[in-house]
């Protein structure tokens, strides 16, 4: 009998961890950190770029290291026949030949003393390996971004979607209670037909709002690289929006200082002018340091009777290229070329990077006038609905009217909470362009995060 206590005990135990194990997994959240974490390591379009980035790097180190020195190591081995004739006045023609073998070892050691075309190379390379150092960092940037887009618009469709069931549940209550009042003999006809109406289009408005969660769900998991089965996690209830202080003409500074895509059309025009001063190089004279050695080892030749024959020679040396057949002038005409187009580049990123920089700075500023007038809205909008449905209990205002105050409620309501969202995406976007959006503790102070970045 004990015994039988015991197992039934252990069982109500086994069913309590079960129960809350499940409750735990169905009350999990992943957060907008997780879900970039997932992101840095799956996205294949992250990846790409930080593979071009390293390949660009690598491509740095090349040029980098083409100044150094080169040691050359060349063996060869080969059979040949030798023939001497030996002519005496009055005596026939003597003839000897002989088979024999040649190998031969040279090492070859050159050092660049002068070679413009090499040094501006390394140069070039120099600022190869920095510009992918930048890429690097846009590349984390864009995809930080990304996510923020894709969390915030599954955040909205969230939102609007659980705002549709609210107002769907609302409306089939009052239906339901017109069609109650029509039995009794209060109500009319046009008003059980209206709710029915309203009804049904909130019931289409619900499904569309559905498939719009679902598609910007996809979206998200595209981007992350796995499917999401847990809740997305919102951000915190009553979340202060992060103001933001400063005029424009503090964070156009701040954007040039830091932003990766005009710094990278910075290093890009620098790069160019080594490259052209590179391609200059070619028609100037090479100084070069050599050092050579050279063995050969004849075997029973006619002319070395098989000694071992040894060089060395150290020196200096100049080279100078007469014709190439117009190769290095076309060259150099691309590199000039390419210096000129990275320089309008330079004067275009800076033009879009200041555009941009006002434009969010005004859609900031805008965007949270816009939530403070959103707030008043849905608070008056709120009390003129539960006043239009005391009216319609004290036969003051028809059914017509409440379901048009509670339509306004929850449209206001949405737009609200739709601006909000707007704002910590507007937040995200403005870091971005002024070069402060890699990390994602978000959201945070933009003037905080701008002056660490100073320091």
């Amino acid at each position: 009998m004990h015994s039988y206590k015991s197992i039934e005990g252990w069982r109500n135990v086994f069913w309590v961890i079960c129960f809350v194990l499940f409750s735990a997994r169905m009350s999990y959240a992943v957060n907008l950190g997780q879900l970039i974490v997932l992101a840095l390591e799956k996205d294949p379009v992250y990846k790409t770029r930080q593979y071009n980035a390293l390949a660009r790097k690598a491509l740095g180190w090349q040029a980098g290291v083409g100044y150094g020195p080169t040691l050359r190591v060349n063996m060869r081995y080969g059979d040949g026949r030798e023939s001497l004739q030996l002519l005496e006045q009055g005596s026939p023609v003597e003839e000897k030949s002989v088979d024999f073998y040649r190998p031969e070892l040279l090492f070859s050691l050159v050092q660049p003393l002068v070679d413009l075309e090499k040094f501006y190379l390394a140069k070039w390379g120099a600022s190869e390996i920095t510009a992918a150092k930048v890429e690097l960092r846009q590349a984390r940037e864009n995809l930080v971004l990304r996510v923020c887009e894709k969390y915030i618009a599954l955040l909205v469709a969230e939102e609007n979607y659980r705002l549709a069931q609210e107002e769907c549940r609302s409306l089939k209550r009052q239906q339901e209670d017109a069609a109650e009042r029509l039995l009794i003999g209060y109500g009319t006809v046009t008003d059980e037909q209206s709710a029915q109406a309203r009804y049904a289009i909130s019931l289409a408005a619900l499904l569309e709002r559905q498939t719009q969660r679902d598609r910007m769900r996809k979206e998200l998991e595209e981007v992350v690289g796995v499917d999401i089965v847990e809740k997305i996690d919102d951000f915190p209830e009553g979340l202060k929006l992060p103001e933001l202080a400063k005029d424009a003409a503090y964070w156009e500074n701040i954007a040039l200082q830091f932003n990766s895509g005009y710094k990278l059309a910075q290093i890009q025009q620098t790069a160019s002018k080594e490259k052209l001063r590179s391609a200059q190089g070619k028609f100037l004279p090479v100084v070069d340091f050599f050092a050579d050695y050279s063995e050969k080892r004849p075997s029973q030749t006619l002319s070395d009777y098989g000694e071992t024959r040894k060089e060395a020679i150290l020196g200096v040396r100049l080279e100078m290229e007469i014709l190439s057949s117009g190769r290095d002038s076309f060259g150099l005409v691309a590199a000039l070329r390419e210096a000129r187009a990275a320089e309008q580049n330079v004067e275009a990123q800076k033009r879009h990077l200041l555009s941009t920089v006002q434009v969010l700075w005004l859609s900031l500023h805008n965007t949270l006038q816009l939530v403070g007038h959103y707030a008043a809205a849905v608070e008056s909008s709120e009390q003129f609905m539960l006043s239009t449905k005391e009216g319609f209990l004290e036969g003051r205002h028809t059914l017509l009217d409440v379901l048009n105050s509670q339509q306004e409620y929850f449209r206001m309501l949405s737009q609200y909470r739709s601006s909000r969202y707007n704002y910590l995406l507007l937040c995200q976007q403005f870091r971005n362009v002024l070069g402060i959006g890699d990390d994602f503790d978000f959201p945070l102070n933009i003037y905080q995060i701008a002056e660490n970045k100073e320091r």
